[in-house]
């Protein structure tokens, strides 16, 4: 949280209508100021900016180059991450003036996009893909940082079980799958092969997709990831959900471990008693949603000078995951993670 002797974080958010409550009621929880805001909708920019009380942006790439402000928030990219080097040069401008750059969606959508838009490529040690943090992710939540030591104890995973589930307005099917591999990645690592199948927000509706790529995503995709030696995980993925539900399931040679957005509970197969475990939240966060409390908890730890970094995402592995996914959900066949992250590095 900021301290509150000093200025309030200026923000910019890039949004769209149907984002507008909820960015406000984080804003006001995490204690920053929204001074512009813009949307990737054409014709709505005029509009959010004066359900925010802020002043209207119409260019995602110019208040990059040159917004003064602390935060950039994109909770709708838009076309935003497929531009090529005009988003990553954009996005390098951003951050050699310290204004910290926060998205609800993966950028760029597709591991294929990494090199072609130059997002990887090193300018001093620093990457423009390493620039935008992606939030909120489970593998970063409060009841994952919580629990951390009963992870760690824990011990390792034969089976694991991540749904990530929540509404349109809550980020496409895409982030929840990005989410969701990301936290399998920091449990498992890379598997070698994944099958998937995906539906679209109309039962059958089958394809959700035409391209292999992440962006606006829309409906529920189910996939499971074999490891080769015989540890498996599962994933349940969905922006169709009535509400924001996150949770994790891990079972291993110490029992069964839970977690959701809001408890732990590990359960030993040698003691009657169960360890467990409820987050605590900031006063300022009363009101808010599950995923209000998500995001408001992650911008204010982005934001936090005092707060420790969250570990790097391996963004190279986490996309191929996801576009393996999808790919797998597209061909009917298992696909390998792998090969499309050498394709993606030029490996």
């Amino acid at each position: 949280m900021p301290d509150e002797s000093s200025p309030l974080p200026r923000a910019l958010c890039w949004l769209a209508p149907d984002q507008v409550d909820v960015l406000r009621a984080v804003g006001n929880a995490c204690g920053i100021s929204i001074v512009s805001a813009g949307s990737p909708e054409k014709g709505r920019s005029g509009g959010v900016a004066d359900s925010l009380g802020a002043e209207p942006v119409d260019d995602l790439r110019s208040a990059l180059a040159s917004a003064d402000v602390d935060l950039i928030l994109i909770t709708a990219p838009g076309a935003f991450g497929s531009g090529g080097t005009n988003d990553t040069t954009a996005v390098e401008s951003a951050r050699t003036r310290a204004v910290k750059i926060a998205c609800l969606e993966p950028i760029p959508a597709g591991a294929l996009e990494l090199g072609a838009g130059g997002w990887t490529k090193s300018n001093h040690g620093v990457r423009p893909i390493d620039a935008i943090r992606v939030l909120p992710m489970m593998r970063s939540s409060r009841c994952w940082r919580d629990a951390v030591d009963a992870i760690e104890g824990f011990g390792p995973v034969r089976t694991l079980h991540v749904e990530a589930l929540g509404r349109p307005e809550q980020g496409s099917l895409g982030a929840r799958l990005h989410s969701a591999m990301g936290l399998v990645f920091s449990v498992l690592g890379s598997p070698e092969v994944v099958y998937a199948s995906s539906v679209g927000p109309v039962a059958g509706v089958s394809r959700v997709h035409t391209e292999d790529s992440l962006r606006d995503l829309r409906g529920d995709l189910s996939a499971i990831l074999r490891y080769p030696d015989g540890r498996a995980a599962s994933i349940v993925a969905s922006d169709q959900s009535p509400a924001w539900d996150h949770s994790v399931l891990m079972l291993g040679a110490e029992g069964r471990l839970r977690l959701d957005d809001e408890a732990m509970s590990w359960e030993h197969l040698s003691a009657d008693d169960p360890d467990e475990h409820t987050v605590s939240w900031p006063a300022s966060f009363k009101g808010l949603d599950a995923f209000g409390l998500a995001l408001a908890d992650a911008i204010s730890r982005l934001l936090d000078v005092h707060t420790p970094a969250d570990a790097p995402v391996e963004h190279e592995s986490v996309l191929a995951m996801s576009q393996a996914a999808l790919l797998s959900a597209r061909t009917g066949q298992g696909e390998s993670p792998e090969v499309i992250r050498r394709l993606a590095v030029g490996g």
